[in-house]
């Protein structure tokens, strides 16, 4: 591919088959995902992937799994919390006691995305349309396909969420105003609940690492295929002669 570099023991002597004029060009980002690619997606990942599809092929296969539960994880949970409703006879609902493993399941699996999405997954769902699908648009057909799904089982998600703050309001009201069974009840279904929620800190380091080895070579990557932009657009002879005004120039277009 065009973008890939021309590969060298030193980074300082990588040299790209194309540059582009600035990050927003359409083709820049399918250009440093292939640099990206050329660079983490070797023997080593093709063999991690390899073992990730079979186990999905595995799970997908199992007949003991529920179909809705391989469809989408967040809604087969959704249903479970749904048919926990009973009707009473004053015309209102209320959860019945088997809602508590559910939620804890839930927690457990999920965590505080159980209740509420994070800030950038939350935008997934609820934000512009158009920012998502152009973001989208500037991915490997196959992560394009993958980020997609993601937000399919995203929004699944964020409506479990509504689901799961339901039953967590009832539970605060029951061991407030419920009679001692209730507020018994009430109060252990909170306490596992949000005692799922504190990190567990046994056999931890102070400093632990956060991200993966791939996120931290992907990151890598990306920085550097836009350093060779960089170091290209400040070597060209287009643009000011001033240095300090082109640097400028070049901070605006990378």
């Amino acid at each position: 591919m065009e973008s890939i570099a021309q590969k060298s023991g030193r980074t300082q002597d990588l040299e790209l088959e194309k540059y582009f004029p600035n990050c927003n060009d359409p083709a820049y980002k399918s250009a440093e995902w292939s640099f990206v690619a050329s660079y983490t997606l070797g023997p080593k990942y093709e063999k991690k992937l390899s073992k990730a599809i079979e186990k999905r092929k595995q799970f997908l296969q199992d007949p003991n799994i529920p179909s809705l539960y391989k469809a989408s994880p967040a809604h087969f949970y959704e249903i479970k919390i749904i048919k926990c409703l009973d009707r009473l006879s004053d015309g209102t609902t209320k959860y019945g006691n088997e809602v508590g493993p559910i939620i804890i399941e839930v927690v457990k699996r999920y965590g505080m995305d159980a209740i509420r999405l994070a800030g950038l997954d939350l935008f997934k769902v609820v934000g512009k349309r158009k920012i998502t699908k152009y973001v989208e648009k500037t991915l490997h057909p196959l992560a394009r396909r993958a980020e997609h799904a993601k937000r399919v089982e995203l929004t699944n998600l964020h409506r479990l969420g509504g689901w799961v703050c339901g039953v967590i309001r009832q539970w605060r009201e029951q061991a407030l105003r419920g009679n001692l069974e209730e507020k018994r009840n009430a109060r252990k279904w909170l306490k596992d609940t949000f005692e799922l929620l504190i990190p567990s800190a046994v056999g931890k380091r102070k400093n632990t690492l956060a991200a993966t080895s791939f996120e931290v070579q992907e990151f890598y990557y990306r920085e550097l295929f836009r350093l060779l932009h960089i170091q290209h657009a400040l070597r060209s002879t287009d643009g000011p002669r001033n240095h300090n005004l082109r640097i400028l120039q070049v901070s605006k277009q990378f």
